[in-house]
């Protein structure tokens, strides 16, 4: 089921998220949402975070623009141990390059190393540049 409704921003820049979309999406007091606000396009996407560890990191890609190349981005990352959260892939020049920005949690934190996953990511054959970053509460 979908859900639209014109939300009023207040003086102090808060909205009120309606009853109906907090029960259906278990947001609770105290409960962290992830923003991802796209400058460019003028959008904001606003999703609950049902992370068990809550450690997030935002991972940027530059990628061949060819057949295949974000079916085998999504399967590395799976290969990496890494849940996307959120995927938004876009073509920069058609035919030669694309971009892709993951919102990740690594399956098992512990062993997660930011360095190797850049490192495997770089070494597939079909990304030019990798950027990590981990996500901290505002």
């Amino acid at each position: 089921m979908k859900y639209t409704s014109i939300l009023r921003v207040d003086s102090k820049g808060r909205i009120t998220i309606p009853q109906i979309v907090r029960e259906a999406l278990d947001i609770y007091e105290g409960k962290q949402l992830l923003a991802v606000a796209d400058f460019e396009k003028k959008e904001i996407l606003i999703t609950p975070i049902t992370s068990k560890t809550q450690a997030l990191y935002e991972i940027k890609v530059e990628l061949k623009d060819v057949p295949g190349a974000l079916a085998s981005f999504g399967e590395k990352m799976k290969e990496l141990k890494l849940d996307q959260l959120i995927v938004k892939c876009s073509s920069i020049k058609r035919g030669e390059l694309a971009e892709c920005v993951s919102i990740a949690e690594p399956l098992d934190p512990p062993s997660f190393n930011p360095d190797n996953v850049k490192k495997a990511l770089e070494e597939s054959g079909f990304v030019y540049f990798v950027s990590i970053k981990q996500l901290e509460p505002y």
